[in-house]
Order: C-alpha cells, then structure tokens, then sequence
C-alpha cells in the first residue's frame, strides 16, 4: 500500500512539474500611441527583458522584441514610461488591458542623475541666457561627475541623464563654475581674502588647488584660488515675498486674538450662572 501511495505522489509531482514546463508564455499586442492603431505592429509578441546597471556604463532596464519583422522596432530597445510620452501602448495578447506604456530608443545609457537648473539672470552665480541659442522654454540640467564636478547641461541628444527615474537626451556645455556670471574679485593677498566687487560675495584664498579642499574653486591669478565664502554669498532667489504679507498676518493675528478674547468672555459668562 505504500508503494502504492508512494507511486501516485511521485505522479502527481511529474504532472506538476510538467504543467509548469508546458505553461503558456506571455504574448503582446503593440498599439501606436498617438493613433491608438495596430496595423502594422506586432502582434502575439514575445518579449525580453533586461536588468538595469547601476555601475558605469550605467544604464536603465529595458525591452525588446523577439519574433517581429517591424523595422522600427526590430532592433529598438523599449523603455516603460507615462503615457504622454510613449510612442507604442503594449496590451496583454487579445486583451484590452495594458500592460505597460513603452518609448523606443537606441541608447539607454546615462551619464549621471540629473536635477532641472533654473537659476538664469545676470548675479553673479547665475546663468546668463543666450537669447540668440536658447529660447525661454528650453531645459537645462545639472549632474556631478566622476571627479565630484558640477556640470551643466540643455536639452539635446549627445547623450543621456537620468531625471527623476527618466532618460533625458542632453548636451554638456561644461563645468557650471565655468558657464556662470563670474565674480570680479578684489584681492587682499596679506590676509589672503578677496571680496567681489559686484556682489559682495567673500571667499577665501590659496596658493595651490590641493589647499582648496573642494573642486568648487576660482582661478583668481597665477597661482591663486579662491573659494568662495557661501555665507556671504547673496541669494539669487527671485521669489520674494509681496508687501502686503506682513500686513496681512498682522491682520489674521489680530482677529484671531479677538477671537480668543470674545471666547473667554462667553466662557467667564457661562461660569457665573
């Protein structure tokens, strides 16, 4: 009997295991994602997928297609995305649902973890727009690289950033201490400090690069670095607040001390009854 009992279990792990073998691979449909037709794209697609790469050359994960004869996308690597900005919705095989928004690229690599850079105007520090290059709606960039630079970048397509978990196609225009509005400094080489003329800002001096401590120096003289006292530099945040601001909270206090007095006085009624 328990050879019996032993035989039909081993049958019924071969049959599971077999079922597993034999399970049906995941297919996709392609759908294009600005007229939302198929004509033309795959259909019960296989796909592959590849891991991201965290160490250089980094790179994102990506799909891509094993079966199709579509010539744009045959040696395409597809990268999910949100839905404005995809170029193909992949639905699961003879389903309306979806799977995922996908962009076809060829490179997904990337240079470094970008962050937007929105600092323009003529202060020192800031970043003087070309008018005559660059109109008021083109993105610039930021990344810091191998040798803890800050490196500014705009829109383009020699290479890619990572922004906010996106690939961004970018141009590098060089370091950002390089691409700003420059300080004019004034030296004082017996106290070796110098202060700039135009802003007012501060900063340090030294006689070597390796003194600096930091890669976020100026070059002031021969042999002469300056690296710039960041508690005396003058904010460039344009946001300021209106006139009218303290005014109002001295308002909404006021009313709110009314408030609490009036309480205080229905309060102080109520107890003598």
């Amino acid at each position: 009997m328990k050879k019996i009992i032993a035989t039909v279990l081993a049958m019924v792990m071969a049959l599971a295991l077999c079922t597993t073998a034999f399970a049906a691979v995941q297919t996709y449909d392609f759908y294009d994602a600005k007229t939302g037709v198929s004509t033309g794209l795959p259909a019960d697609e296989t796909l592959t997928y590849t891991k991201a790469v965290t160490k250089a050359p980094k790179a994102v994960a990506y799909y891509t297609c094993d079966t199709t004869t579509n010539a744009s996308l045959q040696n395409a690597k597809l990268i999910e995305c949100d839905a404005a900005d995809a170029d193909y919705i992949v639905k699961y095989h003879d389903s309306s649902k979806v799977a995922m928004y996908v962009k076809a690229v060829t490179d997904v690599t990337y240079v470094g973890d970008g962050k937007a850079y929105t600092n323009f105007g003529k202060t020192c520090g800031q970043f003087k727009l070309d008018n005559t290059k660059y109109d008021e709606d083109t993105k610039f960039y930021t990344a810091v690289d191998k040798d803890d630079n800050v490196i500014l970048f705009v829109e383009g397509s020699a290479k890619n950033l990572l922004v906010d978990g996106k690939l961004v196609a970018v141009d590098e225009l060089g370091k950002l201490s390089e691409k700003v509005v420059q300080h004019v400094w004034v030296v004082d080489r017996n106290a070796m400090t110098a202060k700039c003329s135009t802003c007012g800002a501060t900063a340090k001096l030294y006689k070597t690069v390796a003194e600096c401590g930091t890669n976020d120096y100026e070059q002031v003289a021969v042999g002469l670095y300056a690296v710039v006292d960041t508690k005396t530099t003058p904010s460039t945040d344009t946001n300021k607040s209106p006139k009218t601001f303290d005014a109002g909270i001295a308002m909404y206090v006021g009313m709110a001390l009314t408030s609490v007095a009036g309480s205080a006085v229905v309060i102080g009624k109520k107890k003598e009854f």
